[in-house]
């Protein structure tokens, strides 16, 4: 393995700024003589920008004396989830954008209970109502509509 001081090692935080080498995992653990748990870090490969992310533990082991004898570090490599979720991110942005700059009216509400999840400006501008009306009372038209057409099937075959 390497030292904990070697200039190999380039952790960086999880918004990507680098540590400072005091808050390296095993000087971290040895100078407070707490565990890590869970801590997301990234290293940035030697030679390139490429970070891997993962995920560190860590604790100390005291010998009979109680004196810290040795430091044990676990990395458990994430960088595939990191990508999966700033992916995520990305595509929910990009939807979220066209779904609010749509000329079409669009709302998204759930089938079970009709509760508004969003709504667009256009919606918004071609029905009349407000914000606020869609949010506090277009659930409770869809129930009265519920009523009318005596069953929620037939209220979901007719719209």
């Amino acid at each position: 393995g390497m030292l904990a001081n070697d200039p190999r090692w380039r952790f960086v935080a999880e918004d990507s700024t680098p540590l400072p080498l005091n808050d390296y995992p095993v000087n971290r653990i040895a100078s407070s003589g707490n565990s890590l748990k869970n801590q997301v870090m990234g290293v940035l490969k030697t030679g390139s920008d490429e970070t891997t992310w993962l995920i560190v533990n860590g604790f100390p082991v005291t010998d009979a004396d109680g004196i810290m004898a040795e430091i044990i570090v676990s990395f458990i490599d994430i960088t595939e989830q990191k990508r999966t979720e700033e992916n995520l991110k990305f595509s929910e942005e990009k939807f979220l954008k066209s779904f609010m700059m749509s000329p079409a009216a669009l709302c998204i509400a759930r089938l079970k209970d009709f509760k508004i999840i969003e709504i667009n400006d256009t919606l918004i501008k071609r029905s009349g109502f407000s914000c606020y009306d869609f949010f506090n009372f277009f659930v409770c038209l869809c129930l009265w509509r519920i009523t009318v057409f005596n069953g929620r099937q037939q209220f979901l075959g007719a719209i």
